[in-house]
């Protein structure tokens, strides 16, 4: 009886190992099996988000290099309000079907919306709407603009506003959409940024059938909200609707809430009707979002449930036969044991005698192992064979890995991150060669090695058995920098455990280089180094912006180089360009590290101090300035000095905006220009009262024309000898119903600024061509009409194209025109000035130059260019019959004149004396209120060429020659 019990614990015990061992090994691969399904679920849908930022990036790329999109752009943004934006958005709509966006959003620099593009057609209302949209996407657009790369923005609508709905539809769901949020520059220059919109589904997402799997499998998108944590689940029944479901962010047990706060992870949970689920979920910080898979444990175990039915009845099944059958033939078997010992002994007795040795039994043992031995060494033969054919595998094997060593660069490390082996390219790349990297670690190496965030996150990806994917930039021996992409592939033990890792990388310095010196062009001029004006403008922001928040002030010094023109037109351009390096030199070695300084362009610098204690400090920078520009510059053989003047506006008495920043300051400057240059001036309230001035009269000009606001006036040019006039300068009055009359002074240089004196000279020209045919058609003879031309005028190579139609459609010639011109013009040194005079001057039109004597180099502009007449300016025939240095002035000018072959007009003729000594002084021509203000065209064409007081100055001119040695004693005599 006691044998029977030992045997039958036995067997239990035996079957009892035996399931438990079966039990455990089916239980791990089930595991095993339903944590790498759930793995390969999650890695797709993963791959969808990073195949969407990855093609987003490089989409962007191809949208800089579009063809004809960069000059679009800068036309576009250049013309504002009056840009015309269907041919950029043409071009804009082949990009977004070239790369399947759905939406393409323009911005200025300021996040205004220029342009809407919209290829789907869908607004979903009630979800979010367009205002919604742009609300969201306004902090990307500042930080695209301000670090001047892209990024892309969760998907639109979120699943929040979505929650906040009620209800869910799946078609909502098919539709949302992520956007691609760029810096955009045309030319070079930062114009903007632009959003693209690409809809999930386009690369696989949100699809129904996958979001399912099994009877409980499911995949969920776990977004974080403002105060909640949302999922987007599916139902498993096919006709079903899309679900949220909702976790508080605080609830840290919250599965939901788990997938935000780690990378990644595989875990055992509950779900939130208590059933145990396996989940495996992966988090994507580009788009701030989670995907989690998970399957019911019930439906993992059900093969180990079907075993353990099966292994229960096994179990009583063997108790049963083992109790029936166990004490028989455990007896049976003793028996047979015992009858085997005694007939082994009774063969070791005959084997040890000489009769058992020759038995033939023996002779059949030692046969057959014979034949065990011959076969034995067949199958040595063959093992022989198979290491043959492995050593040709592992040779074909190491040429495979030497081609993929030649064109890789590879590192290989242990578990701890110590190297033990390197490729010669990274050898040659690194400048470290292979024995001087063995045994030493990541840091060696430098660069991004040496974060602590990013070894921390390889390494929990190695350590996971998770392929780790990104860009590094490291440092060589020699101490140059270089960039790689990097993939670390982790190499696991049986057990799990990391056994070593391989770094794969490829060299991008090249292309990181290139990006880094197109952002470099985009935000540095090409000439001097400095910042440009869009650096300028976005530091000027951060610096507001700081200002704000710490209660401190920033300083804007705008720099304007004195007569920098005549520099560039008489020593040339070369010269005039290395004047500005040393300038932007010398303004560098002024300020301090935290300031700015930066060229607009032209000759025109900004210099921004950030956090000025006092008002007096920025007056303090503006005076080593000035002092520093003025010394002598030699550059070549030429010595070269030059003046500043500067214009000072302080945050924030002068104003909150870069742009009110910067327009105050070249107000200062154009105020410190008057002040005689070299100098500085502060920003004034009167200063902004000018400007809001030009600013209303700017605005009251559009369309003045049309309301027939503007009239023109025509002022006789008398012949001195005759007294008579032939020719009448036109000149133009506005008249603003609220403004009032608003003198040609104030109006005039604003038209020629904002470029409406193009439209006003058009106007006149009209009036006065119309006048000059009235006059032919009454007296027969021709008026000539005295026109003045800005140098705007001259700089639009279509003003003059015109002009022979207009006299022909009218009957008239060129004689009836002639053009006043200032120094001004001549001064502006456009390339359309000479050839329009030229062209004028070929078509007999007559060239006069205007205010004579107020400029700086009229003699020269006299002999260079193709002038007929030469017109006094009234400033000097004002005081010839009192001031002597006045009435000197004026007989050598018209002297000098009568040798060029010019004839002479006096401007501001308004006594009788003043005419008198014209006429002795041989002047040709003399204008002003002595003859007549300026009239009506109907009152010109009563005059007929008469005037009233043609007799009058006769008389005076018999009664003066009497009189006029002592009438002299001031002015001199002849």
């Amino acid at each position: 009886m006691k044998k029977l019990v030992l045997a039958a614990l036995a067997v239990l015990i035996v079957i009892g190992m035996l399931y438990s061992g079966l039990s455990n090994q089916l239980e791990r691969g089930l595991t095993a099996d339903a944590k790498q399904h759930l793995s390969a679920i999650s890695a797709e849908q993963s791959h969808h988000l990073i195949r969407l930022y990855n093609d987003s990036h490089r989409d962007i790329l191809a949208l800089y290099d579009w063809p004809g999109l960069s000059a679009e752009l800068e036309l576009f943004y250049a013309s504002g309000e009056s840009a015309d934006p269907m041919t950029l958005r043409h071009t804009l709509s082949q990009f977004a079907e070239r790369y399947g966006y759905t939406k393409v959003l323009l911005f200025d620099r300021q996040q205004r919306l220029a342009m809407w593009l919209d290829t789907s057609h869908v607004m979903l209302a009630g979800v979010y709407d367009k205002e919604a949209l742009l609300g969201d996407l306004e902090h990307s657009l500042i930080s695209a603009v301000e670090r001047l790369q892209a990024s892309v923005t969760p998907f639109y609508p979120s699943l929040e506003d979505l929650h906040q709905q009620g209800v869910l539809f799946s078609d909502v769901a098919a539709l949302r959409e992520s956007f691609l949020v760029a810096p955009l520059i045309a030319q070079q220059q930062l114009v903007g940024s632009i959003a693209l919109g690409r809809r999930a589904n386009d690369f696989g997402l949100l699809n129904p059938s996958k979001m399912r799997f099994g009877d409980s499998g499911q995949v969920v998108f776990i977004e974080r909200g403002s105060e909640s944590a949302f999922g987007l689940q599916f139902p498993h029944d096919a006709s079903g609707q899309p679900k949220i479901v909702a976790a508080d962010l605080s609830d840290t047990s919250s599965q939901l809430v788990r997938v935000l706060d780690d990378a990644s992870g595989t875990a055992f949970f509950a779900d939130s009707h208590g059933q145990s689920q396996l989940g495996q979920w992966r988090y994507i910080p580009e788009y701030r979002m989670g995907v989690m898979v998970y399957q019911s444990t019930d439906e993992i175990y059900a093969e180990l449930g079907k075993f353990h039915l099966l292994a229960l009845f096994a179990f009583f099944f063997t108790l049963i036969v083992t109790l029936s059958v166990g004490w028989g033939y455990v007896a049976l078997l003793y028996d047979r044991v015992k009858r085997v010992n005694k007939k082994l002994a009774k063969m070791t007795h005959f084997i040890e005698s000489d009769e058992g040795r020759n038995a033939p039994a023996f002779v059949l043992l030692d046969n057959l192992l014979g034949r065990v031995e011959s076969r034995l060494q067949k199958d040595n033969d063959v093992l022989l064979s198979t290491k043959q054919r492995l050593r040709f595998f592992m040779k074909e094997l190491e040429d495979q890995r030497f081609a993929f060593d030649q064109h890789c660069i590879i590192l290989v490390a242990d578990a701890d991150g110590t190297f033990t082996d390197a490729n010669l390219q990274f050898s040659d790349l690194s400048g470290y060669s292979r024995s001087e990297l063995i045994g030493t670690k990541f840091e060696r190496l430098g660069g991004d090695y040496q974060n602590t965030r990013i070894m921390q996150d390889i390494f929990k990806a190695m350590y996971a058995g998770e392929v780790w994917q990104g860009e590094l930039n490291l440092v060589k021996r020699g101490g140059d920098r270089y960039w790689l992409e990097t993939t670390f592939v982790p190499f696991v033990n049986e057990d799990g455990s990391l056994r070593n890792m391989v770094a794969i990388h490829t060299d991008i310095t090249e292309q990181k280089l290139a990006y880094a010196d197109m952002i470099h062009q985009a935000q540095y001029d090409s000439l001097t180094g400095l910042p440009n004006r869009a650096l300028l403008l976005d530091r000027l922001g951060q610096m507001l912006r700081n200002a704000k928040r710490n209660t401190t002030q920033v300083a804007v010094l705008f720099l304007d180089l004195d007569d920098f023109k005549k520099i560039n037109d008489s020593l040339g351009h070369e010269l005039g360009d290395e004047l500005l390096v040393e300038v932007g030199r010398r303004l560098k070695m002024l300020v301090r590290n935290q300031d700015t300084i930066g060229r607009l362009g032209g000759d025109e610098f900004l210099v921004l101090l950030d956090g000025p204690e006092y008002r007096e400090d920025a007056e303090i920078v503006a005076r080593k300035i000035i002092d520093s520009i003025q010394k002598p510059i030699v550059i070549d053989e030429y010595e070269l000095v030059v003046g500043v003047s500067i214009g000072i506006a302080i945050y924030p008495d002068d104003g909150e905006t870069e742009s009110e920043m910067l327009r105050n300051a070249d107000s200062a400057m154009y105020n410190a220009k008057n002040m005689g240059r070299n100098s500085w001036s502060y920003f004034t309230e009167a200063m902004n009262r000018e400007v809001a001035r030009r600013l209303e009269i700017e605005s009251w000009m559009n369309g003045a024309i049309e309301r027939g606001e503007f009239s023109v006036v025509f002022q006789p040019i008398v012949s001195v000898m005759s007294g008579k006039f032939a020719t009448v300068e036109a000149l133009v009055r506005w008249t603003h119903p609220q403004g009032g009359s608003i003198s040609p002074e104030e109006f005039i240089p604003i038209a020629e600024h904002s470029g409406y004196i193009i439209n006003i000279g058009r106007f006149v020209l009209e009036q006065s061509l119309d006048l000059a045919a009235l006059w032919h058609q009454r007296y027969g003879t021709d008026l000539i009409l005295a026109l003045n031309a800005s140098p705007r005028q001259f700089r639009d190579p279509n003003w003059h194209g015109g002009i022979e139609e207009q006299l022909a459609e009218r009957g008239l010639t060129t004689r009836n025109l002639e053009f006043e011109i200032t120094e001004g013009v001549l001064i502006s040194g456009h390339e359309n000035v000479e050839r329009a005079l030229q062209e004028f001057s070929d078509l007999g039109i007559a060239i006069s130059m205007d205010d004579f004597g107020t400029g700086y180099s009229s003699l020269s502009y006299l002999r260079n260019y193709p002038f007929d007449t030469l017109k006094i300016d009234r400033s000097f025939v004002a005081d010839i019959v009192e001031d002597h240095a006045d009435y000197e002035l004026v007989s050598a000018a018209i002297a000098m004149a009568h040798g060029l072959g010019l004839e002479v007009v006096a401007e501001g003729v308004e006594t009788i004396e003043q005419y008198e000594l014209l006429y002795h002084r041989r002047c040709d021509y003399a204008q002003g209120y002595l003859f007549s203000p300026p009239v009506s065209g109907a009152e010109i064409l009563a005059m007929g060429g008469r005037l009233s007081v043609d007799s009058r100055i006769r008389q005076q001119r018999m009664t003066s020659e009497k009189r006029l040695p002592s009438k002299h004693q001031k002015g001199g005599a002849e």
